[in-house]
């Protein structure tokens, strides 16, 4: 599992290099920088069907529905308070499996956590009320996802797979639209520091995806 960069680590840096000498007449910023972390909650991953030993073969398809969401964009503010923005969202997800089978007098045991990624490209436009240092938003985008899916399957009695299929080896990419509401705060004349909530939707296989909880900084340039 690839190293993450603390949340707090990135806002302290971000913080680092904004000036906080600036004065409340700023003139109005046209670009700014976000980036969030938090916790996302999947309906894809506990959709799968699984099959007990009954069936002669046993699956592991299915991931925890609480995972974890990154999220980071680049922006601009348009004329009457709308925005625009592009970016990434990430998502990851887990299951511990744990397992003990034998397959033609080779025991295999199983006990290891097994992952599932989401790769969510997007763009988005969100109307904002603004009041002093308090801002409300609602936004509709559209996303492009690529997932990297871990699964595992014992065929009895000789069959083992452990794989993770993705858009090299099984051609698995979709597309669909998310809502989002925001709230932030002024906090320096150049920093909002705020928290979203996001619904996912894919369109072009008719389900629900996931939904995301996470705070974030946004830098305006």
């Amino acid at each position: 599992m690839r190293k993450q960069v603390p949340f707090a680590f990135l806002l302290f840096f971000l913080l680092s290099n904004v000036s906080y000498s600036q004065e409340n007449n700023t003139p109005k910023s046209t670009f700014f920088l976000s980036a969030g972390y938090g916790l996302a909650g999947s309906f894809f991953v506990r959709s799968y069907q699984e099959f007990s030993p009954i069936q002669r073969y046993k699956t592991f398809y299915k991931k925890n529905f609480i995972g974890v969401s990154q999220n980071a964009a680049i922006g601009v503010n348009l004329k009457r308070n709308w925005e625009v923005r592009f970016g990434i969202n990430f998502q990851h997800f887990t299951r511990r499996i744990k397992s003990l089978d034998t397959l033609n007098n080779v025991q295999i045991d199983l006990s290891h956590d097994i992952h599932h990624r989401d790769y969510m490209w997007f763009g988005s436009l969100a109307k904002k009320l603004e009041k002093k240092s308090h801002l409300f938003a609602f936004g509709l985008g559209l996303y492009y996802l690529r997932p990297k899916q871990q699964e595992v399957e014992i065929f009895y009695p000789n069959y083992f797979g452990d794989v993770e299929r993705d858009f090299k080896n099984s051609r698995l990419n979709e597309g669909g639209a998310f809502t989002e509401l925001a709230y932030e705060y002024k906090f320096q004349p150049k920093v909002n520091i705020g928290v979203k909530t996001q619904f996912y939707y894919t369109i072009s296989a008719g389900y629900s995806e996931s939904i995301t909880l996470f705070p974030y900084i946004k830098i305006l340039f």
